[in-house]
């Protein structure tokens, strides 16, 4: 896609998923450098600028939304910060390709949306990478298709273990919880399949204080479909990522759905036939990073918006109420 110059990123945050999420891709994707960081440790900063060979650090958040060489911001920051600085960010004019979960509450989201929309020239992303993979697609023809016959039910689960209790998952005024981390993927792979949840049937949360290390929920969707999901941070099911869906006349499996990377299969049953698509493994992050890249130079729409993130956060803080717990907190 043609462009004066590549799009100058500057990292917000030095979070574990940020080598594969961005630095990997921008070494892929053309028309994308990533030139710029700043985390609220600026040691940390310096030492992934090192590894990394991010060229400049900038001492605070402030400093880099103020640096003029950064066109836009990858935030990799802790939940909990996301709307202030995605605020910030587009106050600032710069786009935002946001972490998920693009903020740790409802509120939070609704007033990002607030804000973004009053800069309708800056695009404002969740970095909610499945979403980019040719798989999503895949998946929604087999279910328009018929084979499945009429939809009955969906089962979405994803677990991985998070050892490191200082990690912001564990901390709850960090925006932690096993829900809105792992969670997070199979809540939204329903909702894109299924629309909105009409009512939640039941919610159960296991927690270590006011976190939960392991969440299962029972939804209702339209058509009378029964959706269920299961993440976990800590739990008897250490590392687990799968969707089933199941209707009248066959079933579809996907291993690996949220991160097609890792080997995703795709396996039908349908009419006594079981078929079996080994999925390409190109990364969904570099689908991603396209994206952004393409929504900047074009204005296209992104399919991860933030009004796209609103809904999924209300359905994230619902499901907490839901199981007794409050949603997670946001700060400055």
């Amino acid at each position: 896609m043609p462009s004066l110059r590549p799009i100058r990123v500057g990292m917000i945050g030095t979070a574990a998923v940020a080598p594969i999420a961005l630095i990997a891709p921008a070494q892929k994707v053309s028309g994308v450098d990533v030139v710029a960081i700043a985390d609220r440790e600026p040691g940390r900063a310096r030492a992934f600028a090192s590894r990394h060979g991010i060229p400049h650090v900038d001492r605070t958040f402030e400093e880099l939304l103020e640096n003029p060489g950064v066109d836009a911001v990858y935030i990799a920051a802790a939940a909990s910060h996301h709307e202030h600085l995605v605020t910030a960010a587009v106050r600032a004019g710069k786009h935002v390709l946001c972490e998920k979960p693009f903020t740790s509450n409802a509120g939070a989201a609704r007033e990002v949306l607030r804000v973004a929309a009053a800069s309708p020239g800056v695009v404002v992303m969740e970095a909610y990478h499945p979403a980019y993979h040719p798989l999503q697609q895949l998946i929604r023809n087999v279910l328009k298709s018929g084979q499945l016959g009429q939809i009955t039910a969906a089962r979405a689960v994803h677990a991985v273990p998070v050892i490191s209790r200082a990690a912001d998952p564990w901390k709850r005024e960090l925006g932690g919880g096993g829900l809105l981390d792992a969670g997070y993927y199979p809540v939204r792979q329903l909702r894109e399949l299924f629309g909105e949840p009409q009512s939640i049937l039941d919610a159960r949360a296991w927690s270590k204080g006011e976190v939960d290390r392991r969440f299962e929920s029972r939804m209702l969707f339209a058509k009378n479909i029964q959706g269920s999901i299961v993440s976990s941070i800590w739990s008897r099911t250490l590392l687990a990522s799968r969707l089933e869906v199941t209707g009248d006349n066959g079933a579809l499996t996907v291993s690996w759905p949220y991160h097609p990377q890792m080997g995703a299969r795709l396996t039908v049953r349908a009419g006594g036939v079981r078929r079996v698509r080994p999925i390409k493994r190109r990364s969904s992050y570099i689908y991603q990073l396209e994206a952004f890249r393409d929504a900047i130079l074009t204005g296209a729409r992104p399919l991860t918006s933030a009004a796209d993130s609103v809904a999924q956060i209300e359905t994230i803080d619902a499901l907490y109420f839901r199981a007794g717990l409050a949603a997670r907190p946001s700060r400055a």
